[in-house]
């Protein structure tokens, strides 16, 4: 009689930095625990499915072998998890345009074990986004007339990001 390997995977999922920027890179800490009764002989599979306007640079882990198709990184780990064991995979993503304001990154982890409960191999990581902006600003002499001066100004965003609605303020210098 073969007995399968009994095992409860479980997942947790972290970010840094903290609040995440439009046009630089997050990493998050994917984190693979066994609490048994048995080793997981494997393959351990993790999968992050990347939300929108987040792309995949690299993802490694001692022991995991990483790969992406479009919006999936898979990451597998062949020799398995030993019970009372955990290890570890850091995903470095992109942070696009379309993540702003916020994301949330949902992985799972599965094996070909007996998952004694299946509710904590699922780990979702919400983010706040800032976006990213241009601002540039024109000025020119619309036209003067003895005292008054007339200015036209034109402020134009590069993006690739809407800017938050705000207040602008001109500071003036006056020559005498």
């Amino acid at each position: 009689v073969t007995v399968p390997a009994q095992v409860d995977l479980s997942l947790t999922k972290a970010h840094t930095p903290e609040t995440l920027t439009v046009g630089e890179q997050g990493k998050w800490t994917i984190t693979v625990s066994n609490a048994g009764p048995t080793d997981d002989p494997g393959p351990v599979v993790v999968k992050d499915l990347l939300p929108h306007g987040l792309s995949f640079v690299s993802a490694s882990g001692e022991g995991w072998t990483c790969a992406t198709t479009e919006q999936e990184v898979a990451c597998e780990r062949p020799a398995g998890l030993g019970s009372g064991k955990s290890s570890t995979v850091e995903v470095v993503l992109a942070v696009g345009a379309q993540a702003y304001p916020a994301i949330t990154n949902t992985a799972t982890v599965t094996s070909p074990a007996e998952d004694l409960d299946p509710t904590n191999n699922v780990a979702s990581d919400p983010a706040p986004v800032l976006p990213a902006f241009d601002l540039s600003m024109e000025k020119s002499l619309a036209w003067a007339k003895r005292r008054e001066v007339v200015w036209t100004i034109e402020v134009t965003n590069s993006g690739p990001n809407a800017a938050p609605v705000g207040r602008l303020e001109f500071g003036s210098q006056h020559d005498r």
